[in-house]
This record gives structure tokens, C-alpha cells and sequence, in this order.
């Protein structure tokens, strides 16, 4: 679920994976044309944006913008899944790490433990669903209606969530693209874009293992933000030293 407010990080959120992609479904048209015989269709490609910088520019940002709108549309879901298995593979030995969205048998602990339970105890008492994801949506909906500077706070963690996620959903198919014009130019025997294509892939599936190594503590943390926003709402803002 997303809120209904639009900020710099979205703006980031979505123009950043969408150029990405949006480039790279660039270089997917070249090595694809370079596929069917056409000499040198790189240069031609490039040397046409040269001419008519403004146009493409344009251009570019437009669908950059519409690519990076698609990603975002997409449910962190999946994301949080790859994130979970990866943490797996690097042995992480957390209990949260097996936990399931929103994290409620590992995050309660931590309320516990950190002296703020009775965030945890009030949100229970008033409905046992808490923990759910259903009532996690629910939470968002009360704070955006109740309480419009706790939703700024609670916008700006999901839609950091949302960035992460839309990057790399961006950097997968990127990734495949890159690694497909390794092959192609590799075979082709061109050296200096073999050795573009492959830095591509380097760099992209490096990003992409770092975004998920820390998505799943960053959505954490927008679960942790929503429940302590939630119980402000819900005692107006009494004990607020317990929402810190």
C-alpha cells in the first residue's frame, strides 16, 4: 500500500531506476542490432544522438520517468523474498532474517527489549490482528487521515522501501541485458565493448547485492516507524517519549 503524498525521494525513486533501465534498454537495442548484421550500429546509434541532443534528452527523461513508474508499481514482496534468501546465503545469524512481513514475532522482542512494550501492548489490546499485514495497511490509512506530520514520517520510510525495491527490480533486468551484450560482443570479437558490457554487469550486480543486503532492514525499520506512529495517533500524542 502505498500513501497518497509525493516527495524528493519519490521523485529520486523513480528517475533513478527508471533511467537506469531506460539506458540499458539503450544498449540492449544496440547489441540487438549488432545481432542482425547491421556494421557498426553502435556508432550510428550514438553518433545520432550526438545530433539531436535536445530531442533525445527529452525523450529520455520521458520514458525514464514512465519506466521508473512501472518499477515502483511492483510489490516489495518479491524483493524482500530475494533479500531474505540472500542473507541466507551470507549466513546473517538474525532471527529476523527468516521473518515474515510485517515482522511482527521478531520486531515485538525488540519493543520489549528496547523498554517501549507498551507500544506493542496498546496496539495489541485494541486489536488482536495486530501484527498482520491487513492491519499494517490499516495503521497507514488512520495516520495519513489522523495525523498529517506522522504521515511525512511514515511516507518517507515507505517510499525509501519503494526506491530500493524499483532499483532492483531496475538492476535485474539490466544485469540480464548487460550480461547478454557481454556475450554477443565477446563473440563478436569487439574488445572495447566486450569490456564495457562486462564493467556494466560488475558494477550492477554489485549494487544490486548490496540494495539487497539492506532491504529487509530497511523495511523493518518502515514497520518500526508505522507502529510507533500509530500509537501517537491513537493516545494523542500522550507518552510520546515511548514513540522515540
Amino acid at each position: 500500500m502505498q500513501t497518497e503524498r509525493f516527495g524528493i525521494i519519490d521523485f529520486f525513486g523513480i528517475f533513478i531506476p527508471g533511467s537506469y533501465l531506460g539506458g540499458m534498454m539503450l544498449l540492449g537495442v544496440v547489441g540487438l542490432l549488432d545481432l542482425t548484421g547491421i556494421p557498426d550500429s553502435h556508432i550510428f546509434i550514438f553518433d545520432k544522438i550526438k545530433e539531436n541532443q535536445t530531442f533525445f534528452a527529452a525523450v529520455f527523461v520521458f520514458v525514464s520517468y514512465l519506466l521508473g513508474v512501472v518499477l515502483r508499481l511492483y510489490a516489495p514482496e518479491s524483493i524482500d523474498k530475494l533479500s531474505t534468501a540472500y542473507l541466507k546465503l551470507l549466513r546473517v545469524k538474525k532471527e529476523w532474517v527468516t521473518d515474515s512481513f510485517p515482522y511482527s514475532s521478531t520486531l515485538i522482542p525488540v519493543f520489549k527489549r528496547s523498554g517501549t512494550s507498551a507500544i506493542t501492548d496498546f496496539l495489541f489490546s485494541i486489536n488482536p490482528k495486530f501484527g498482520t499485514k491487513p492491519y499494517f495497511n490499516y495503521c497507514k490509512l488512520l495516520i495519513v487521515a489522523k495525523n498529517p506530520a506522522l504521515a511525512a514520517q511514515v511516507h518517507q520510510a515507505e517510499a525509501l522501501v519503494r526506491f530500493l525495491s524499483g532499483t532492483t527490480w531496475g538492476l535485474i533486468v539490466g544485469i540480464i541485458i548487460a550480461l547478454m551484450g557481454f556475450i554477443t560482443f565477446s563473440i563478436k570479437g569487439l574488445k572495447f565493448l566486450t569490456i564495457f558490457y562486462g564493467s556494466v554487469f560488475i558494477m550492477s550486480f554489485i549494487i544490486l547485492l548490496l540494495i539487497l543486503r539492506r532491504f529487509k532492514y530497511q523495511r523493518r525499520r518502515e514497520v518500526e516507524i508505522v507502529w510507533r506512529c500509530t500509537y501517537l495517533v491513537l493516545t494523542d500524542g500522550n507518552n510520546s517519549k515511548l514513540s522515540k
